[in-house]
């Protein structure tokens, strides 16, 4: 088995531990998996072409495992590492540290999010700034997106109505969050919206969102039923009900 290949499995098995732990059937969790891998891009794009995506996906859904668990600090020190791997998709993953913050966890996260971007920084920090941080806005936009061939007006506003949409979503997943209840879904719409702010549309960004979607959809099907092992940890993320 490749490293690839072993980052797929882990990126599975979070998805099972995740509905599992927030209250779903052992037959409902398959489902959830079956979902999934519906999405050809899962294997192509991970296991074929190893897009680098699968780092934020599999250290941001671990992370969620872990809040889900109790274990803030731990949660959040991978999302700074996923983020610090790729910017998006890691951030979307931010929503999961709802709450009011603490010193370890905030601690944590910065030193997940600067550990990747340091040795980049001391010896090509021009290259980092180009590359990690203005990349998006100096690529032009090519064929896959919305946005190519519109006037820049156009453009504008439609970026600010689908930031605006996201940024609702985001909170809306913080509140959500932060009250103990079923976020899936305003994860999922926040992935969404956030990728016509791009210059491109590639289908391996399909995977941010999808990862939530079946989640969200399996949440509101009779065998997403609260067990006594969730019940017991009573989960800040991810949990079990709406």
């Amino acid at each position: 088995m490749t490293a690839i290949q072993s980052r797929k499995l882990i990126v599975l098995a979070a998805i099972w531990a995740l509905a599992r732990g927030a209250g779903a059937s052992r037959a409902v969790a398959t489902l959830v998996l079956c979902g999934l891998m519906l999405n050809p891009q899962m294997v192509k794009n991970f296991v074929v072409y190893t897009a680098t995506d699968i780092w934020p996906l599999m250290l941001g859904l671990l992370a969620a495992l872990l809040v889900q668990r109790g274990n803030r600090t731990s949660g959040a020190l991978l999302i700074g590492l996923a983020i610090g791997c790729k910017i998006v998709p890691g951030v979307l993953f931010l929503p999961l540290l709802a709450g009011r913050p603490d010193a370890r966890s905030s601690l944590a996260f910065l030193v997940g999010l600067v550990a990747p971007a340091l040795p980049w920084l001391l010896f090509d920090a021009q290259g980092f700034l180009l590359n990690a941080m203005l990349w998006a806005g100096l690529a032009d936009p090519d064929p896959s997106s919305w946005t190519f061939g519109l006037a820049p007006g156009l453009v504008l506003a439609g970026k600010a109505a689908f930031a605006a949409a996201a940024l609702a979503s985001a909170l809306w997943a913080t509140l959500a969050l932060s009250r103990n209840r079923n976020a899936y879904l305003p994860m999922a719409l926040l992935a969404m919206l956030v990728i016509p702010l791009g210059s491109s549309f590639h289908n391996n960004y399909l995977s941010w969102f999808i990862v939530w979607s079946v989640l969200a959809i399996a949440a509101a099907s009779p065998g997403w039923q609260l067990h006594p092992r969730a019940a017991s940890r009573a989960p800040t993320a991810v949990p079990a009900l709406p």
